[in-house]
């Protein structure tokens, strides 16, 4: 896992196959599927081939979010989606999966 920004609380980080599982979990819970128009629960299989698909992506990037403590705990994602470079736009998305977390 590489690190791309270090805050005072939160590490950016690459998203990579060990935070899918999680990331999984979280979003086949009411509280995180509400938020993302999530119709049906996903599998894990789909969320892997998900992944895969951003490593060739060239208008979407997620990053894993790291606590920047002693734990170094994986507690959510941050993405930035459809890039258009010419009209200079993107949409952005965030999962804070861990409940500890949410809210702050």
């Amino acid at each position: 896992m590489t690190t791309f920004l270090t805050g005072k609380l939160v590490q950016i980080c690459t998203f990579d196959e060990s935070h899918v599982e999680p990331l999984t979990e979280w979003i086949n819970t009411q509280d995180i599927s509400q938020y993302i128009n999530a119709f049906r629960p996903m599998m894990l299989e789909e969320e892997k081939k998900w992944r895969e698909s951003l490593v060739e992506s060239k208008t979407d990037f997620v990053f894993a979010l790291i606590s920047n403590d002693a734990d170094r705990k994986f507690f959510g994602i941050m993405g930035v989606h459809r890039v258009d470079h010419r009209n200079q736009t993107a949409s952005t998305g965030a999962i804070i999966g861990v409940p500890a977390y949410q809210g702050k």
